[in-house]
């Protein structure tokens, strides 16, 4: 069965939105070394500094793209006999 609670992440330290119903589960995701809350590791500062220049916006797609792919495993998904 798929549950009904609706997830909301927060990245890096963000603070939760002020109104959020009850019934919402809110995560944290950090990925940063200097975060006394780490929980991810993405390597995405490794990989980083691998590439000679990359452009800000692309930088900060990745980041986004990476945490879109850690929220993504970090959801229950239901067991093999959960409908699709």
């Amino acid at each position: 069965m798929r549950s009904s609670t609706p997830n909301v992440f927060l990245c890096n330290g963000a603070s939760c939105p002020k109104g959020l119903s009850d019934n919402v589960r809110v995560m944290s995701l950090n990925y940063l070394n200097n975060s006394p809350h780490r929980n991810v590791n993405l390597q995405l500062p490794r990989f980083v500094e691998q590439v000679f220049h990359l452009p800000k916006r692309v930088l900060d797609l990745l980041e986004i793209a990476a945490y879109t792919f850690a929220a993504d495993r970090a959801i229950e998904r239901g067991g093999k006999e959960a409908l699709i």
